[in-house]
């Protein structure tokens, strides 16, 4: 019981994340930010709701993957904690529609302006 716990209080952090990257890189106010349940992800997903640079919005899409997944590794890594090395694997798999964004965002120039989709994964380029 307490590791899905973990598991779903991990996954909230996930989602404050994304929306603390929109803050801080994409310079955009709370009121923007808004965080809502989804059934389709069985939790809550953050959602932006203006435009922002796609430099931004990737920022946005790798912190999670960074925070919850690369620094237990790493720090799994250096201290010899395989339970760190496999709770980031774990978290890092978690991150796998992030890492999609990331990848379908790879020809998008930087100051290309993107808005977030209202329901599917992802964004739009804004013209």
């Amino acid at each position: 019981m307490g590791a899905i716990i973990v598991v779903a209080c991990s996954a909230i952090i996930h989602e404050l994340l994304h929306g603390f990257a929109w803050k801080i890189f994409g310079r955009v106010p709370w009121k923007s930010i808004s965080f809502r349940p989804s059934w389709r992800v069985m939790g809550f997903v953050a959602h932006v709701d203006v435009p922002l640079p796609a430099s931004a919005y990737r920022a946005s899409a790798a912190l999670p993957a960074l925070v919850l997944g690369g620094l237990p590794i790493g720090t799994g890594l250096v201290t010899g904690s395989g339970l760190f090395v496999l709770w980031g694997l774990f978290f890092l798999l978690e991150c796998f529609g992030d890492i999609a964004v990331l990848l379908a965002m790879r020809r998008v120039p930087s100051r290309a302006w993107v808005l977030d989709h209202p329901s599917r994964l992802g964004c739009r380029l804004v013209d």
